[in-house]
């Protein structure tokens, strides 16, 4: 075939460019913005071989700050997995110490509470055990923060009316009346008996106790023939003054289980190891703190690390399970306590 004008090889070259065209026509056809999905049309971005059909579609994808939600491009702070557009936004997300305000990247957590490591291992309130900055002292040299100070029982019309309270929740959870009540006094840390005698466990606050003087009076005639004997019974509890409400109830509840003892199972009372007495005070404390969902007593009755209080206590829900007064009581009954042994094993 001949074509007049052209040569062989400018035909062929325009053979190849029609077919150039045709090509890129067909690649532009299919190209899809990465965003929204758009045919692209024209010109376009791209960014890393992704193609955007514009900077708005590109802009959509940059990350947010964290803190300021903008869109960030160009250089930015990544802090435990977050993005944020300046070291100021970082600041802004950062915990902060609850009583010097200062920023952390790196803090100490302490009864779900964030503090700096100055303050998580400076002064404590007694009653929380959370750190503070100043406090209110008390007469036996206990230091409260704000916070508990407004929700503590100083009152002496309060503490016994709690007193009587736990009294009838005793009874309610017993079935045992304590009559006469045992007078209640508040009292301060330096009376608590641990303390007094030096034995007082680590990390552990006495924060009652009961107190049972019997005295037995004999009356004979000139003969020396005994007439009649008289018995008197001194009973007193002692709480601790600066409790919550809650803590009060409970520690009442303790001690009052400890009157019970004395009237209704004398041989428990007078012969059997410390970690039963307190263990059972212990059960009846922790059944008042279930009743009233008091969380953080119960908390504190369950873990305690103390030989004969938390592990007593441990010890009878394991066998009994827990709110079983008539099971334990019937046991309590029964058991020889010269039989028990005088300390129950560290893992209870």
């Amino acid at each position: 075939m001949h074509h007049e004008g052209r040569t062989r090889p400018a035909i062929l070259a325009l053979l190849l460019l029609a077919m150039l065209v045709a090509t890129n026509t067909c690649l532009a056809a299919r190209l899809r913005c990465l965003k929204c999905g758009k045919t692209i049309q024209g010109r376009y971005l791209t960014v890393g071989r992704k193609a955007y059909c514009g900077d708005s579609c590109y802009r959509k994808t940059l990350p947010k700050c964290a803190v300021c939600r903008k869109r960030i491009s160009g250089k930015y702070v990544k802090h435990k997995a977050r993005s944020y557009c300046s070291e100021k936004c970082v600041q802004k997300a950062l915990p902060k110490c609850e009583l010097c305000k200062k920023a952390l990247r790196e803090y100490a957590k302490i009864g779900g509470h964030v503090y700096c490591q100055t303050h998580a291992v400076g002064p404590r309130c007694d009653a929380c055990r959370l750190p503070l900055l100043e406090g209110k002292e008390l007469p036996d040299k206990r230091v409260l923060c704000d916070q508990c100070v407004g929700k503590i029982v100083l009152d002496a019309r309060e503490a016994q009316s709690i007193y009587e309270r736990a009294k009838r929740e005793v009874a309610a959870l017993t079935g045992l009346a304590i009559k006469p009540l045992p007078p209640m006094e508040l009292t301060g840390r330096e009376k608590m008996p641990a303390r007094k005698r030096g034995v007082a466990v680590e990390n552990v606050q006495e924060r009652g106790f009961y107190q049972r003087e019997e005295q037995v009076d004999t009356f004979k005639d000139a003969q020396g023939k005994v007439l009649r004997t008289e018995r008197k019974v001194k009973e007193n509890v002692y709480i601790l003054y600066g409790l919550t409400p809650d803590e009060f109830l409970c520690t009442a509840g303790h001690e009052l289980t400890h009157a019970l003892q004395a009237r209704f199972l004398p041989k428990v009372h007078e012969k059997a190891p410390l970690w039963l007495k307190e263990g059972v005070c212990q059960y009846v404390a922790a059944a008042i703190a279930r009743k009233h969902r008091y969380a953080d007593e119960l908390r504190s009755i369950g873990n305690s690390p103390h030989p004969a209080y938390g592990r007593g206590y441990r010890y009878l829900v394991e066998r009994f399970g827990e709110n079983n007064w008539k099971g334990l009581s019937a046991w309590l009954h029964t058991v020889d306590p010269a039989k028990l042994p005088r300390e129950l094993p560290e893992e209870l």
